[in-house]
């Protein structure tokens, strides 16, 4: 599940992490043959999944697997930040970067259209005045 995670930390450098599913007798689950080899690499990727050996969090971290070796406030702290961020452009980002891959071109004209679309959002607005104004902006009044 690690995988569909836009940020995971690690709040300890003696966490080992495995992908056991072969010790189990099982495949892979969770688009973990597609997400893994995406993220690490299809040589690293089919060496964890064939092998379901350990590997510490450092090993992860240099992999691409986690973003962080840290404490736990860290990652909440992560969150509360990225609750505090304009809610729309939050998803659409995360919907262009879950995208499969496509011609360039392509990706520049849907990334475009989203632009267009959020230049004319109250969270847009709300963001370019509180920066004119020299303020953080409120996002929190658009939340439904």
């Amino acid at each position: 599940m690690l995988l569909h995670c836009d940020f995971v930390y690690a709040d300890s450098e003696d966490i080992t992490m495995s992908l056991p599913f072969i010790n189990l007798g099982l495949v892979p689950e969770a688009a973990s043959t597609m997400l893994l080899p995406k993220t690490i690499g299809h040589q690293k990727a089919a060496e964890l999944l064939t092998l379901g050996d350990n590997f510490s969090a450092h090993d992860a971290k240099e992999l691409g697997f986690i973003t962080e070796i840290c404490p736990s406030k860290t990652a909440l702290d992560t969150a509360k930040e990225t609750s505090k961020k304009p809610r729309d452009a939050l998803l659409k980002t995360k919907e262009l970067l879950k995208r499969d891959a496509e011609p360039i071109a392509d990706r520049l004209s849907e990334e475009a259209k989203v632009f267009k679309k959020c230049l004319k959002s109250d969270e847009t607005k709300e963001a370019l005045s509180a920066f004119m104004e020299k303020h953080k902006p409120n996002f929190s009044k658009f939340r439904k």
